[in-house]
């Protein structure tokens, strides 16, 4: 027994002057790959070693009125205190070089705990030596303070520090209700740094100087400099980071915290690489632009109100189809209902059809808009037993091919906007397709005196026609243009010729700077 007490007791010895060292040449000391994991282990051992020590420390205080007697319990509780914490101090230190902590409130922590070893071992030599006088009682007095205010650094580390004020503690933002009126950032952009970033970069807790639960803060950066570079993400600080090997110190958010998906990396590169523009909305990008169809497929859409019977597809399969130039992706969480988006008119193929026949079922949104899709190309659409919505704007289709998508019982609205549609397929639509409820038909031969016609054929049906200007309405032209190749910075002897793009405008003009007016201005 008493070789084991010395083999403690030394061993004990060893570990705090390798803390200290430690402790003193951290910044310098690479551990290898195999030791960084033992730092886990210091929030699972830290509280018995401190708790061990508090009580003890009371109960040998307190022992004439608890009438306990003898020293050989106490000499053996505090020589465990003693391991255990400089265990844990050891295990801290190997966490605290993961990273992503405030440097200065780990200092702080790092000693402090550096100071309860050393007390712990120092009330453990005294009782070693059978020491009961003041000094051993000042030694335990010290350990206190000293453990509370380790304590409270560590808390501050892992909670901020105003954990406790439940008004503050929260760093989450509102739920979103996204419309295409949304400002991507609040959006889309936000809610993962709120997830992924708050909880470290808040005004309780700003690791790094860096703030980013308002605007303000967020634009000014930290101690690093701004998080980003509008439009240059390969030169931003936040793409840096989260791009770092998970091994990496400097990688964010830290090991062993949640981290972020390929997909939510992908679009904070996509928004800082299309400008980092806060208030940019979804509406502010044409329906069919990439970039638009890109960030709408990372809205949480939270369900459609209608339930499906098939199965949904594999997720496995989903990631077999999807490629650069072709987008599926369920319509709703939880639901195995499918909508499809082309991409890229020059990188279309009818063949692509063919391939989603694999998921023909659970598909009931397909939109082909500015594709090369062709009349014969539509027969390849009969398959898709629910489709429900059929996009075919700007496509070359003609028209004959429509009627082959009258055997789908599911289709409800059908877009075939900017196209060659004919007339005699028009008028067939008007009853050849039972389940359609809406046609989005602008631009096309479709008029209002052929509406009179086809209208009362189906009730049900509505065509929608887009604006139709009237004769008689007045609207103002745009300004006069520079022909040809001339210049915009003119002198007195150029000669300044003008142009308009509408055939028949007549150019009025003054040379005093009054505005020219169409009745008593001279004719250009």
């Amino acid at each position: 027994m008493n070789v084991l007490r010395s083999a403690g007791f030394y061993l004990t010895a060893c570990l705090n002057v390798l803390l200290i060292f430690l402790s003193i040449f951290s910044e310098k000391i690479r551990l290898p790959d195999w030791l960084m994991p033992a730092g886990r282990f210091h929030p699972l051992i830290l509280h018995f070693p401190l708790a061990l020590l508090l009580v003890t420390i009371a109960i040998y205080v307190c022992r004439i009125p608890l009438r306990i007697q003898g020293q050989e319990i106490f000499r053996a509780l505090f020589s465990i205190s003693a391991l255990t914490a400089v265990l844990t101090a050891i295990f801290g230190l190997f966490l605290s070089r993961e990273g992503g902590y405030d440097e200065e409130t780990l200092f702080r922590h790092q000693w402090m705990g550096v100071g309860i070893s050393v007390l712990a071992f120092l009330v453990a030599l005294q009782f070693r030596q059978g020491s009961s006088g003041l000094w051993l009682y000042l030694t335990m007095i010290a350990t206190i303070p000293v453990l509370i205010i380790g304590s409270h650094f560590g808390g501050v580390l892992t909670h901020g520090e105003d954990f406790l004020n439940v008004q503050d503690s929260t760093t989450a933002i509102p739920g979103v209700v996204v419309t295409d009126s949304s400002a991507i950032y609040a959006a889309l952009v936000e809610p993962v740094l709120a997830a992924k970033c708050y909880s470290c970069h808040n005004e309780n807790k700003a690791k790094g100087d860096l703030v980013m639960t308002s605007v303000e803060a967020l634009l000014k950066g930290g101690k690093n400099g701004p998080l980003w570079v509008p439009g240059d993400p390969l030169n931003s600080h936040i793409v840096d980071r989260m791009n770092l090997p998970l091994e990496d110190k400097k990688h964010m958010p830290p090991r062993g915290k949640a981290q972020l998906t390929d997909k939510e990396i992908a679009l904070i590169e996509t928004w800082i690489a299309q400008g980092a523009d806060m208030q940019k909305r979804f509406i502010d990008y044409p329906p069919t632009d990439s970039f638009r169809i890109m960030f709408a497929s990372f809205i949480p859409k939270q369900g459609t109100g209608k339930s499906y019977g098939f199965e949904a597809a594999s997720a496995s399969l989903l990631k077999e189809i999807n490629t650069p130039y072709c987008y599926v992706t369920p319509i709703a969480v939880n639901s195995p209902a499918l909508s499809v988006r082309f991409l890229v008119r020059s990188g279309f193929n009818a063949s692509m059809l063919k391939d989603l026949l694999r998921v023909s079922r659970q598909v009931i949104d397909i939109n082909l808009s500015n594709m090369t899709v062709k009349d014969e190309d539509l027969k390849l659409l009969k398959d898709f037993s629910n489709l429900e919505v059929l996009n075919l704007n700007s496509t070359d289709i003609k028209g004959p091919g429509l009627k082959s998508l009258a055997s789908i019982p599911t289709l409800t609205t059908l877009s075939i906007s900017g196209t060659a549609v004919d007339r005699a397929s028009l008028e067939w639509l008007a009853k050849g397709i039972p389940s359609l409820r809406n046609i989005f038909c602008w631009n096309t031969t479709m008029d209002s005196a052929l509406l009179k016609t086809v209208a009362p054929r189906n009730p049900d049906l509505r065509w929608h026609l887009g604006f139709i200007p009237s004769r008689t309405e007045l609207l103002q032209l745009t300004p006069p243009q520079l022909r040809g190749d001339q210049k915009f910075i003119v002198s007195a002897k150029d000669t300044v010729t003008l142009k308009h793009p509408m055939p028949g405008v007549v150019i009025k003009y003054t040379l005093d700077g009054t505005r020219p007016d169409s009745a008593t201005s001279a004719t250009y």
